[in-house]
């Protein structure tokens, strides 16, 4: 149907047919579909779409984008507007147009229409993106590059790189794109930029755009060596646990380090003298180092990285007889399922004698998690396919402190899909499809839903800020078996959703 042809007489046709196939089949909350964000009951009212919202005009800075909101029933509902960059809405872009400017450069439009009536649920749709922002390359009367941009520090995985702007024949306004191996890094638009694991092993470049006169030209700086693997740095250093005392051991910890070593190795000191062949991760004091402090130097390593050391606090001098100290007789356990989302419950183990207090520390992988030190954990996105752990501090009164640390859990599994889906046949052989995907601890999945309908397979949908909507046309009537497929992302699971749905 054209937009000159459009009538909502027409559709209004429809909309008592319609209410009746939500009523009956509305099965959870749409997103960036025109459906009630609750099912309230058989005769409940919303505000709908009849025609999706499209976007017009050149995908260029300083152009003119212009919202077609689509057609909405009922006919007086109050529909509004947002537009967005990517996935982030812009301040006060919310009319029936909007003119991209330099911060927009290389990234996708689109727009959110939100129709809402006194007493109706309200509804919104998101259009479809346009291609990303570009700038308009002048002819010869653009600024000229005399000089080219440069670029200053480290090309190191977490150190800063500052370009120049260079020298042009006119200055105007300057912005900048950053290149990893020549391929355009997405969002890396300002005059500084700190490599990432990404682009680690690959050479970083930048392209400068100088507008001037309504004319842009552009010149791109030499291109850096291979960025290395950053610095491993400690954050916390290691813990010597156990009494310095003749028969007694001494455990180290590791301490933590950025970014996660692959191996460590030991060194124990008496007075900060190496102790020969005391090189494992535990150490029991012999009868010559009474009325000494030992220490522990642990050295990290990591592929592509310098090793880096750190050494803890000394001990108490070591003593020639142990004096009581607080035992662990079995080990702290958890329980809980190791998955994205999920409540990890740790229990403290038993102690002798019972302590006075009992501190806890989540480890993912061996690396301490910051704010994990509650008797409960819930298992976040970053930990997919790591191992947890849990390490119990057990500290009674004029006893001592000891530590106990849990078995691993199995590695973290992603987290598991929730689908929500409508379907209304709102014509003859045509059935739209509205789905969200939630996923416990993950806050906005995305990725790739196959679509099957009977023995017709469509082209997979894409998933926005949790959701996804298609209209299939040429369908056969009757009732057919629909197959979503969700392909999964890192974080979250892939799954199946079977339904039967009926086509007009």
């Amino acid at each position: 149907m054209s937009t000159s042809g459009r009538s909502v007489s027409a559709f209004s046709r429809l909309f008592g047919v319609l209410m009746l196939a939500i009523a009956i089949a509305l099965v959870g909350v749409p997103a960036q579909a025109s459906v009630a964000s609750q099912a309230r009951s058989a005769d409940a009212t919303f505000v709908i779409d009849l025609l999706l919202p499209t976007i017009s005009g050149t995908s260029t800075i300083g152009s003119t984008l212009t919202l077609d909101p689509g057609v909405w029933t009922p006919a007086d509902a109050t529909l509004t507007y947002q537009w967005y960059s990517d996935t982030t809405a812009i301040a006060g872009a919310t009319g029936l147009t909007y003119s991209p400017g330099l911060s927009d450069f290389n990234h996708k439009i689109s727009a959110t229409v939100t129709g809402a009536k006194t007493g109706a649920s309200p509804s919104a749709v998101l259009t479809a993106q346009t291609g990303p922002i570009a700038l308009l390359i002048g002819g010869s009367s653009s600024p000229a590059s005399t000089a080219p941009p440069v670029i200053d520090g480290h090309a190191k995985v977490g150190s800063t790189l500052t370009a120049t702007t260079g020298s042009w024949s006119a200055n105007g306004t300057f912005m900048y794109q950053w290149l990893s191996d020549g391929v355009v890094i997405r969002g890396a638009n300002l005059a500084t930029f700190i490599p990432t694991s990404t682009e680690q092993g690959q050479a970083i470049s930048v392209r400068v755009y100088d507008t001037a006169s309504g004319l842009t030209g552009n010149a791109t700086s030499a291109a850096t060596q291979d960025v290395v693997a950053p610095d491993i740095t400690n954050s916390t250093i290691p813990v010597v646990s156990g009494q310095p005392a003749v028969g007694s051991t001494l455990t180290a910890t590791t301490g933590t380090w950025t970014p996660e070593p692959t191996t460590f190795s030991y060194q124990w000191n008496a007075d900060d003298v190496g102790i020969t062949g005391a090189t494992a991760s535990t150490f029991a004091p012999t009868a010559n180092l009474v009325g000494r402090q030992i220490s522990v130097t642990v050295t990290a390593h990591k592929s592509g990285s310098a090793d880096a050391t750190a050494t803890s606090a000394k001990t108490a001098t070591v003593q020639a007889v142990a004096v009581p100290a607080e035992k662990n007789l079995t080990v702290p356990t958890i329980t809980g399922v190791a998955r994205v989302g999920v409540l990890l419950t740790a229990s403290q183990g038993t102690w002798d004698p019972t302590p006075s207090t009992v501190t806890y520390q989540w480890f993912a992988n061996g690396a301490a998690l910051s704010s994990a030190s509650a008797p409960t954990f819930v298992v976040r996105p970053a930990q997919v396919g790591r191992t947890i752990t849990v390490r119990v501090t057990a500290t009674k009164t004029g006893v001592g402190t000891a530590q106990a640390t849990s078995k691993a859990t199995a590695r973290v599994a992603k987290a598991k899909p929730v689908y929500k889906v409508f379907t209304a046949s709102r014509a003859k052989h045509q059935l739209v499809i509205f789905l969200t995907v939630s996923a416990p601890g993950v806050p906005v999945p995305g990725g790739k839903v196959g679509v099957r309908l009977g023995s017709r397979v469509f082209p997979t949908l894409t998933v926005r800020n949790g959701h996804a909507q298609v209209t299939l046309n040429n369908v056969a009537s009757g009732n057919r078996k629909l197959r979503l497929s969700y392909l999964g992302t890192s974080t979250v699971a892939a799954a199946t959703n079977l339904r039967t749905v009926h086509v007009r």
